[in-house]
């Protein structure tokens, strides 16, 4: 069935939404156009940094990642918690019903559609493909996945199946790979959290400290620091690296399995033995599961993409130091032991680890040393088939536990830095740095891609990320890289980008010019974008903002601060361009798509929570100030950005819980139902904070676009376009490529030749909006909520501009709701941070904000002064 989600005002006031969304949806085969925001039939390809539909029009692909609550199990349900005994019983899961019923997907889509955004991406763990065994694959779940992609089809949205881990998986506090994987390691998943080899907030009490000790309560954001914890790192590290690092283990498996899997094991399988090693275990299980997947889902026409691997992480690889972690890049939060310490506690001894809490200006500080004693409990498993029980590093010779001293010892300093074989088993890169992109990533990616495209050719996107706060090294694409030795012109610029690789200081030096190391064609980059600031800290007062990219890298902190909303839009723009500028220089025209971005809407203590269901109240302003800052910041990046995806559309979400996972709470639907099942709940979920999200923009656009805004506050939309200088093939009736011609000759009404504007009913009123063009005629169509133009010069390198208006009557009406908001908002933050009706709101910022530089330059030079004393002496830096 096809939907039109043509959703009018009254559904975004939150009032009968899901009347209004069936009642479109049972109405929908009555309409003969579809909305603005459906690519129904239309297959995406590339030109350049941009994708074209059929015709060759640019389309800007905008969505929502699908959902937060993906990651966790339908069966025992995840969003309750789980006791001990159903938690470990991770084999017998499933994650059908993930992100939402398939009665329910129509809806949700219509919605997403009616928004203005075109495609989803669909977290995807590989624990809901493989949770039973390494190659058994859960097809039920399969099953489920490409029903969700037909009605995805069916409504006009496109979707990335997204590769989704955090933390390695849900086990150790994160999500993404089953608890055999643990197993597979030696590692016992039960004694994870007495060890602290890694954060679970199923299994912890007081949301993360010791109990009985006051001070350690971190609150719910300490599981980034899972991915400098025992489990977590070490699985990174098997997973990447197993090979090099860990060339003793190997791993048992089921004859049956063993069959099963020869053509993905690259004969890493010892038939005498059925034993493999590690790397080559896991490995081969994930692009089993994700062929599979990839197979079962050809000839869908929903199906854009599939991305590798969501935030990768190095694990140990390429350690910064055993003593300490990297505190510019390393979140430090609760209790946070050094590597070193880490793997003393693994094997039961007592330590004394360093806590962290939150505080201000840096995002956390050494609060206390707090004695952690496993009493002798082990979080490596105590027997094994093919191995010998104890930690997997010492057996290797990286470390030992000296039981005169009592103490840990470092035997290799260099072992996760350098190759650590012996020279007879890897004679050319013995002691040879090891580099994490170069060595692991880059090989796993052209495998990933071959695999998945097994069946679908090089049609289907392939996307992929560096690790989070990260920019890609130069990697050329494969054109150039296996370009013959006759063609000079070829091999001077490989020459030249091998020299730039080592010589730029914004990424890892390293040179991947290596034909064997060539970039797949139709490949996206799609990295991640967060204010770590507001994320970490989940506040936001408006009056400043702060550059944590660029503190990441070394600048001072007053040179990163930036104030008011003028500079908040700054910021942001700055950061944005950044992504897209070095990806350009890394990867050259290629498209890039924020794959990840979002705000938690529990920021400032609940000053802004969701407490009643009135959509002029104030509780959206500063989040909307938020997000409507990124989203002009990703649509005027210098550089250009094809493209997000919000994080996230969650309709479990509800207040106190939000996502139920990790207790983070980004959706942008969330239900004031916090009790009863949880179809009431989902029916009854409502759009957050759209004022900022719904916005216009060209969703196809006849041409190359130059520059596009959105003024929210002054209702004013404004775009800038050229036409090709030589249009791009499109395709006919039978699907041959042809190439446009009469490139001068009038435009038609044909809606294929049409740049189509998404114009939404929210923010221009059910009147026709006030429209402006250099040349050409135009169509509004209210119903669909878009407006067709039709540029009348065609000519190759034609400019053209538009600029649309909401008109007069329902501006004045928007702009009293935004001043009625502000002064309520006023009024609710005055009273919660002084508990007084102060009528000197502007005078309290401006004092606020000079105590702020005032504090920040103290800290500043106080903190300056304590790591050259620290460098003087030789130590790590902390706070």
């Amino acid at each position: 069935m096809a939907a039109s989600a043509i959703i009018d005002r009254q559904t975004f006031q939150g009032n009968a939404e899901d009347e209004q969304v069936e009642r479109l949806l049972d109405n929908s085969k009555t309409h003969t156009s579809p909305p603005a925001a459906s690519l129904k039939g239309t297959s995406l390809s590339q030109r350049g940094r941009h994708f074209v539909d059929d015709q060759g029009r640019v389309v800007s692909l905008r969505g929502f990642n699908v959902s937060a609550a993906s990651k966790l199990p339908t069966s025992p349900d995840g969003l309750t918690k789980l006791d001990s005994a159903t938690w470990f019983d991770h084999r017998n899961v499933s994650f059908v019903g993930r992100p939402f019923p398939l009665d329910e997907a129509a809806y949700h889509f219509s919605r997403i559609q009616s928004w203005g955004y075109t495609f989803i991406r669909l977290l995807v763990p590989w624990e809901a493909l493989a949770h039973s065994g390494p190659f058994t694959i859960d097809q039920e779940y399969v099953a489920y996945v490409r029903s969700l992609l037909i009605t995805a089809a069916d409504v006009g949205i496109k979707v990335v199946i997204s590769a989704h881990q955090d933390v390695w998986s849900r086990l150790c506090g994160g999500s993404g790979a089953p608890g055999w994987t643990f197993e597979a390691a030696g590692l016992d998943v039960r004694e994870f959290m007495e060890t602290k080899a890694a954060y679970v907030h199923n299994l912890d009490d007081d949301e993360g400290g010791s109990k009985g000790d006051p001070r350690e309560i971190s609150g719910p954001f300490v599981w980034p620091s899972g991915y400098q914890k025992l489990a977590a790192a070490t699985m990174a590290t098997l997973f990447w690296g197993g090979d090099i690092f860990a060339w003793k283990h190997r791993v048992s498996i089921d004859p049956t399995e063993a069959a099963a899997s020869q053509d993905i094991l690259n004969g890493h399988l010892e038939s005498s033995s059925s034993t493999t090693p590690i790397q080559a275990l896991l490995q081969s299980s994930y692009l089993h599961a994700y062929g599979k997947l990839a197979d079962a889902l050809a000839g869908i026409p929903s199906l854009l993409a599939f991305e590798v691997q969501n935030e990768p992480h190095r694990g140990f690889i390429e350690l910064h130091s055993w003593d300490s972690w990297k505190y510019e890049t390393d979140l430090h939060i609760g209790h946070y032991p050094s590597l070193l310490q880490a793997l003393a506690l693994g094997e039961g001894h007592k330590q004394m680890v360093p806590y962290y809490v939150k505080t201000w200006p840096w995002p956390t500080r050494r609060s206390h040393w707090s004695e952690v004693d496993p009493k002798g409990r082990k979080c490596w498993l105590a027997s094994r088939d093919s191995e010998p029980a104890g930690c997997l590093w010492a057996r290797h010779g990286a470390w030992k536990w000296n039981a005169s001293s009592r103490r840990a010892e470092v035997l290799r300093r260099d072992y996760f830095t350098h190759d650590p074989r012996p020279r007879d088993m890897a004679p050319d890169t013995a002691g040879q740095p090891v580099e994490w992109y170069r060595d692991c990533y880059v090989p796993f990616v052209r495998r990933f891609a071959d695999r998945m495209r097994r069946n679908h050719g090089d049609a289907l996107q392939v996307w992929f990320e560096p690790i989070p706060n990260e920019y890609h090294p130069p990697w050329p694409p494969a054109s150039l890289a296996l370009a013959p030795d006759s063609d000079a012109q070829a091999r001077e610029d490989l020459a030249a980008i091998s020299r730039a690789s080592t010589g730029q200081r914004y990424a890892s030096q390293v040179d991947l010019t290596s034909s064997q190391l060539s970039r797949p064609e139709n490949i996206v980059y799609s990295p991640h974008f967060y204010d770590l600031n507001v994320l970490f800290g989940k506040v936001f007062n408006g009056w400043f903002s702060v550059d944590v990219q660029a503190l990441s890298r070394g600048p001072l902190l007053p040179t990163a601060l930036f104030l008011g909303h003028g500079g908040l839009r700054r910021n942001y723009l700055g950061q944005l361009s950044n992504v897209a500028r070095f990806a350009r220089m890394s990867l050259g025209e290629v498209p890039v798509i924020i794959g990840e971005i979002g705000i938690p809407f529990d920021i400032n203590g609940g000053v802004e929570s969701d407490k009643d269901d009135k959509q002029e109240d104030s509780r959206w302003l500063l989040h909307e100030e938020l997000l409507d800052s990124l989203a002009n910041a990703m649509e005027g990046a210098k550089g250009g950005i094809a493209g997000w995806a919000w994080w996230n559309y969650n309709p479990d979400n509800v207040p106190g819980e939000g996502d139920y996972w990790n207790r983070e709470d980004f959706s942008f639907v969330s239900s004031n139902v916090s009790g009863g099942s949880h179809p009431q709940r989902r029916s009854a979920a409502r759009g957050r904070a759209l004022g900022a999200i719904v916005r216009p923009y060209a969703v196809r656009l006849a041409g190359v676009p130059m520059t596009s805004s959105w003024d929210r506050k002054e209702g004013r939309y404004e775009l800038q376009y050229v036409n090709w200088a030589k249009r791009p093939p499109v395709k006919g009736a039978a699907g041959q490529l042809t190439t446009m011609v009469n490139d001068s000759a009038p435009a038609s009404e044909n809606e294929d030749d049409a740049t189509i504007i998404y114009v939404p009913g929210l923010q221009f009123g059910p009147d026709q909006p006030d429209v402006v063009t250099t040349d050409g005629h135009i169509r509004w169509d209210r119903e669909r909520q878009r407006l067709l133009w039709w540029a009348s010069d065609r000519s190759p390198g034609a400019k053209h501009s538009l600029r649309i208006t909401v008109p007069a009557e329902h501006q004045a009406k928007r702009k009293e709701a935004m001043l009625r908001a502000a002064r309520k908002r006023r009024g609710r933050v005055t009273r919660a941070l002084v508990g007084l009706d102060l009528a000197g709101t502007d005078v309290l910022a401006l004092l606020a904000v000079f105590v702020v530089i005032v504090g920040l330059i103290v800290a500043t030079i106080s903190f300056m002064g304590r790591v050259q004393a620290q460098q003087r002496e030789g130590r790590s830096v902390e706070l």
